[in-house]
């Protein structure tokens, strides 16, 4: 198991690599904010209905 420090307002933590899609871009580049504001109701549901998160992390 690996110890991670979280230094930035809000890590995601993903379940694989692959696991972002094309409108997780924003999430990536640090832009969390955009991120949240510009997914829909289906696309927020997916994240998790597709094991797409395994967590996240606020500083």
């Amino acid at each position: 198991m690996e110890t991670r420090r979280v230094i930035v307002p809000v890590a995601t933590l993903w379940t694989s690599k692959d696991a972002p899609r094309k409108i997780d871009k924003l999430a990536l580049k640090g832009d969390t904010k955009a991120w949240v504001e510009k997914l829909s109701t289906p696309e927020t549901v997916d994240l998790c209905d597709s094991k797409r998160l395994e967590t996240q992390a606020f500083f």
